[in-house]
């Protein structure tokens, strides 16, 4: 259970927009609708088809993960082989993950995506469906880090596990 709320959150790269309304010049040498399309179908084959070739044409060679709340790669810089690592584990803890874009917002060299995932967690048998946020850096046409937040308290709710907060310290004998 640990592991997958570790390695939930990265899902992140997650499944972009097809479409964009402004067709702007955003990172040099590509357009905003082209930055999508092209980070879409890519983050696709990836993370719902657990296609790794495809790391190394979307994902930096160091991709950083600036802040990502729980995860257990946070702060740190992954090479294309941790990042592949990534994956496998996501889809070895849930197979069927699958990931939608909600909206989607770029802006100079920041992609912003507001999106939902869901899968069915291997380990219980229950399916969970969360939303999250991430902002991607964008660097020489490739991902370069992110920024993430993701509603880990859903996914543990809806896999069936409860929190239960710790109790209070006694008080010392001379309080009794």
């Amino acid at each position: 259970m640990k592991k997958l709320l570790l390695i939930l959150p990265l899902v992140f790269l997650l499944y972009f927009t097809f479409s964009c309304q402004n067709d702007g010049e955003v990172v040099e040498g590509y357009t905003e609708g082209e930055l999508v399309k092209s980070f879409g179908e890519k983050a696709l084959e990836m993370w719902n088809e657990g296609n790794l070739d495809v790391v190394e044409e979307i994902i930096a060679p160091e991709y950083v993960i600036y802040s990502d709340p729980g995860d257990s790669y946070e702060n740190q810089t992954l090479d294309h082989e941790t990042y592949k690592k990534r994956i496998l584990e996501t889809r070895t803890t849930t197979p069927d993950i699958q990931f939608t874009s909600e909206d989607i917002i770029i802006k100079g060299d920041k992609l912003v995506n507001r999106w939902t995932m869901s899968g069915t967690n291997k380990q219980t048998g229950k399916q969970f469906s969360v939303t999250g946020m991430t902002i991607y850096q964008i660097e020489d046409g490739k991902l370069k880090g992110h920024w993430q937040n993701i509603d880990r308290l859903g996914i543990i709710q809806q896999l069936g596990y409860t929190i239960t907060p710790p109790k209070p310290p006694e008080a010392p004998e001379e309080n009794k």
